[in-house]
């Protein structure tokens, strides 16, 4: 046995270690009365970051009082000098209402509304901090988008790095414009991986292994298997009934070498179906298990952005008897370089109140951040007006809340692990107009009741542009006019009787309407996984009675892959792209509808190069390819931008 181990650690330490574990800062521990214990069987998969609003010494002294009912897990000093531990990791701090099972919560002694908070001496504690506890806990080095509604009934849901204005925007806006949330994400991540290897393997028993559909059975017996288990699953010559995936972290943006591992043998499949989806798209293989186990069995090299955003896929139609998910590797190959400044901004004033911008996808972008403020000099200096927010992997946002009648200098920041670029409009402003018009006026819902899933439809007057909630559940509105507002009923729309709010610029209109599940044997969806997807990526449906089911999104018919409760698709090329599209999922019963985000493909978009990035458009690299590649990447490797 011990031979045995031994050999394993050899093979361990020949692949490279997953990432450099960081170094855990100096720490007093000072408790706090104020917890509770236990996480409840939550996994942490969250950082929240706060500001104290006060003096290091006082919120100390404050969260340990029993009166405060508040506390947090550190406190950091204004300096950097200390930090203190008031909780522990394993128990819950008062810090984040209902986010507090599933995070860590971080105090920073200062002020949000302060540029002076963010020193030299407080952050680099809080970056190392922030590193440790993403690698001790494996949490994602992610800032993810996007914030709660206006109010808890609209709960927040992001993981990774989260700011306590995320999860409680009605009343708090902590840690405040100042902070530089790239160069925090940026700098965690290469404290977690300071030059050292990005290589990710995802076991069968890893928490980004995940069973999606059918019937996957734990095997321990065969003998070249990686770890102490392998899952596997019968195969089936007609559709698949059965799917799993391999989710990796990608801590850096670039390419990867794809291989799986598993044990051989006579019974399984010739030709295991497995699927990547990369930053290109998706590329398919078929794979003869029933030789080289053992070992790692190249796929392919692909581009992969940060984060969680992709994945590798295998089903079970197969032949001919089952089909073994094991282990996979993404074996870094290159970094890509920071990625370019997107083209083609536009922005159309839509309401006196709102105005949506759009661009072209940038190469090698991970995400967007967009930039406004009422002044050009506000934006170049991020003061004063200045406001920024991250549109994820969008390129397109509609940002609401805005002033009447008034100018907005704007632009759009692409960024990835290496950094990013901004790019500015032509013209670089954008008016909205007066306010002026009348409020919405409601004439009536159809139908009412309404099932979950089934097409609403919101007759009346002075309609378009509003924003629609049921029982505080926001709605995704697919086709808006003046006169008419219809969306599918959001899954998560509480059922009952429910107040509908219908708002614009010019005020808010309310009626009622009861909420009801679908009916038995009607199909119901309960979720799209990812959401936003792309052209030829992998879709995943979720819901019940799902057999047999076709489906359209945005009108485009759907080639399907169906089970009982889950159905996978990769996403035609004519679907039309754009937010909110039209999803319909129709069995002999009837027809449920959802939404989606759809993107081009990765390339396909104006103003990104054919292949998505510096990635080749074959399978395979020569070395010297590789070695221009890597030093295109670090000679455009540039500093990350001095803006959140």
């Amino acid at each position: 046995m011990r031979t045995i181990h031994a050999l394993l650690l050899l093979f361990a330490l020949a692949c490279g270690p997953l990432a450099s574990q960081p170094a855990q800062p100096a720490i007093i521990w000072d408790p706090s009365p104020n917890y509770t214990s236990g996480r409840g069987g939550t996994t942490i998969d969250s950082i929240v970051i706060h500001t104290t609003e006060g003096s290091y010494a006082g919120a100390v002294s404050w969260l340990k009082n029993p009166s405060a009912g508040a506390s947090a897990h550190y406190v950091i000093k204004e300096d950097g000098s200390e930090i203190k531990q008031l909780v522990a990791n394993s128990n819950q701090a008062w810090h984040a209402t209902y986010y507090n099972a599933r995070s860590i919560g971080i105090e920073c002694a200062g002020f949000a509304n302060q540029a002076s908070t963010w020193t030299q001496g407080i952050l680099p504690k809080l970056y190392d901090l922030v590193a440790w506890l993403c690698y001790t806990y494996n949490v994602q080095a992610v800032h993810p988008s996007g914030t709660a509604g206006s109010s808890s009934a609209q709960p927040y849901t992001g993981v990774g790095l989260v700011g306590h204005y995320q999860i409680q925007p009605w009343n708090r806006s902590d840690p405040g414009p100042y902070f530089d949330w790239n160069a925090f994400v940026a700098q965690v991540n290469s404290r977690l991986n300071p030059g050292g290897s990005n290589d990710v393997i995802v076991d069968n028993v890893d928490p980004g292994f995940k069973v999606n559909s059918g019937s996957w059975s734990t095997g321990t017996s065969a003998s070249g298997r990686y770890g102490a288990d392998y899952r596997f699953a019968g195969s089936t010559t007609g559709a698949p009934s059965a799917e799993c995936e391999w989710r990796p972290n990608i801590l850096t943006t670039g390419t990867y070498e794809v291989s799986v591992y598993y044990p051989a043998g006579t019974n399984r499949a010739i030709d295991a179906p497995f699927s990547v989806s990369h930053a290109n798209g998706s590329s398919a293989y078929a794979v003869n298990q029933q030789i080289n186990g053992g070992g790692w069995v190249v796929l392919g090299t692909h581009p992969f952005f940060s984060g969680t955003r992709h994945a590798l896929f295998l089903r079970n139609n197969a032949s001919p008897s089952v089909v073994l998910a094991d282990a996979v590797r993404f074996r870094f190959i290159s970094a890509a370089p920071a990625a370019s400044a997107p083209g083609g901004l536009s922005a159309t004033a839509l309401s006196p109140t709102s105005i949506r911008f759009d661009w072209n996808w940038a190469t090698w972008a991970d995400g967007y951040w967009i930039d406004i403020a009422t002044s050009a000099s506000d934006l170049s200096s991020q003061t004063g007006s200045f406001q920024n927010f991250n549109a994820g992997a969008s390129n397109t946002y509609t940002w609401n809340g805005l002033t009447p009648n008034t100018s907005y200098f704007w632009r759009v920041y692409a960024v990835n692990t290496q950094g990013g670029n901004h790019g500015y409009p032509t013209p670089a402003s954008v008016t909205t107009p007066p306010n002026s018009g009348s409020a919405p006026v409601l004439a009536s819902l159809s139908p009412n009741p309404a099932a979950l899933n089934a097409l609403l439809t919101i007759n009346g007057t002075n309609l378009l542009g509003a924003t629609v909630t049921v029982g505080g559940q926001a709605q995704v509105v697919t086709s808006s006019s003046a006169t008419q507002l219809v969306m599918p009923l959001h899954p998560a729309t509480p059922l009952g009787a429910q107040a509908v709010v219908v708002s614009t610029s010019q005020g808010t209109a309310g009626s009622s309407l009861t909420v009801t599940a679908p009916a038995a044997g009607l199909p119901a969806v309960n979720g799209v996984n990812p959401d936003p997807v792309r052209h030829a990526e992998l879709l995943t449906i979720s819901g019940t009675d799902l057999s047999g089911a076709s489906v359209t999104i945005g009108g485009a018919a759907q080639t399907v892959a169906a089970g009982t409760n889950t159905i996978t698709l990769n996403v035609a090329p004519g679907t039309p792209p754009g937010t909110g599209r039209l999803l319909a999922v129709t069995t002999g019963a009837g027809t449920a509808y959802a939404t989606v985000d759809v993107l081009p493909a990765w390339g396909s978009g104006s103003g990104a190069s054919d292949t998505g990035g510096a990635c080749s458009t074959t399978e395979s690299r020569s070395l010297a390819g590789l070695g221009i590649a890597l030093l295109l990447a670090l000679a455009l490797r540039r500093k990350v931008r001095k803006a959140p």
